[in-house]
């Protein structure tokens, strides 16, 4: 009998912050999502604190908001900023439950990554996901191993790519208007680079329920 808490009732928080950034007070929405109702796929991956990234986020919002590309370039939502290290379904069973959970008992220590560089994926020669690469590739990727070893969730197609350890923070929806802000984005996202260099990152690894048909998607750590 499978145990079926993906069915839970849903509450969302939004905590409006405003910041100064080039003389300007901009306002953008920290979403909190407390519960998915019916997620659309979940994931296990390595949780990070929000604090680092919100100066950077505060930048690249009021960058998209000024501009007003929403509808060009997705902002990860940063309450969710994470590492993904493997792919699970959209209903949990039993088995996957006990198994993320006997994974991590083993897993608990906190793991120290650093941030690497601004990178892409890319569709058809074009630019669709911009990311911040981890200097700790064979860590992670020895972690996204073994869970494929644990988990054998062959028939999910997110895990038959090569895995490539980064942190997601805009999708790009229309590669044209990108193209015509590319040089500012990635000159925001260097600055913060350059000034985190020597900052280290501590991580946990958490099981995550998704909802990909709101965007930016709900990402929630549960467990």
């Amino acid at each position: 009998k499978e145990n079926n808490s993906c069915c839970y009732t849903s509450r969302i928080i939004s905590q409006k912050i405003l910041c100064k950034s080039r003389g300007f007070f901009v306002s953008f929405f920290y979403q909190k999502v407390t519960m998915i109702p019916k997620p659309t796929s979940h994931f296990i991956g390595l949780s990070l604190s929000s604090d680092l990234f919100l100066a950077l986020f505060e930048k690249l919002s009021w960058y998209i908001d000024y501009y007003d590309i929403q509808m060009s370039l997705e902002l990860q939502r940063l309450d969710s900023i994470h590492i993904t290290l493997y792919y699970l379904s959209q209903t949990l069973s039993d088995r996957d439950r006990e198994l993320y959970i006997s994974f991590r008992e083993g897993h608990a220590e906190l793991i120290s990554l650093s941030l690497g560089e601004l990178s892409y994926f890319y569709q058809d020669n074009t630019p669709c996901i911009l990311y911040i690469s981890l200097w700790e590739v064979e860590k992670i990727s020895l972690i996204n191993q073994q869970l494929s070893h644990l988990f054998h969730h062959d028939d999910i197609i997110e895990n038959w790519y090569s895995y490539i350890p980064h942190i997601t923070l805009i999708r790009i929806l229309d590669p044209d208007i990108f193209a015509l802000h590319r040089q500012a984005i990635e000159r925001i996202i260097q600055d913060f680079l350059q000034d985190s260099i020597d900052i280290s990152l501590t991580s946990i690894i958490s099981l995550y329920a998704v909802d990909c048909r709101i965007h930016p998607e709900l990402q929630e750590s549960i467990l």
